[in-house]
């Protein structure tokens, strides 16, 4: 009797069996990177930024931790949600870079 769609129950090791181990490397480079460049952003922007970034990441963190439990690399939501997370990101203000210091005039001793 058929019970169902047969699965690795791990998004990784789902991943890494059908990709091999170069593929599950490559896929966390790709979601390492995005989280990465929007840590460093929101700590470079001028502001923190809105809201839904906090949110937005931390929905994509949690999705990584749901994936220990069930096989989830095939849903499309995740991609548009990395994609959403990094355009965010880039829109954040960048900081002004500071003013160069005016050198200092030495008075002349006579």
């Amino acid at each position: 009797a058929e019970l169902g769609k047969r699965d690795a129950h791990n998004t990784y090791l789902k991943l890494a069996a059908e990709l091999g181990l170069p593929g599950l490397l490559l896929w966390l480079g790709l979601v390492g990177s995005v989280l990465l460049h929007v840590k460093r952003r929101r700590r470079l922007a001028v502001s923190a930024g809105p809201i839904q970034i906090v949110w937005i990441y931390r929905a994509v963190v949690g999705f990584l931790v749901a994936g220990v439990f069930a096989s989830y690399s095939g849903i499309t939501m995740f991609y548009l949600m990395l994609g959403t997370l990094w355009a965010v990101a880039q829109c954040l203000p960048a900081p002004q870079p500071a003013p160069a210091p005016r050198p200092q005039q030495r008075a002349l001793v006579r």
